[in-house]
């Protein structure tokens, strides 16, 4: 199959669509505060709050999903 014909699929774009929009989040209840997170993000879109817990900047976030494969935790879910 060409890339033209994946291009016209509506399947195929929905779903390239929706993993394009995901975003890391923080689970609270999860989360430990190691920043193990923070330190793997390639387009350093997390940083640390004041309260312990990650902040995300979803405007700088690239979706490479690192934070989510680094936290021992598993406390980045993607929303």
């Amino acid at each position: 199959m060409s890339g033209e014909a994946n291009f016209g699929n509506q399947t195929i774009q929905e779903m390239i669509h929706s993993r394009t929009v995901l975003k890391p989040e923080v689970d609270r209840d999860a989360c430990i505060g190691c920043a193990r997170c923070v330190e793997h993000c390639a387009a350093q879109a997390l940083s640390m709050a004041d309260d312990g817990f990650p902040a995300v900047a979803a405007d700088s976030c690239i979706t490479c999903f690192c934070c989510q494969e680094m936290c021992p935790e598993k406390a980045i879910v993607l929303k």
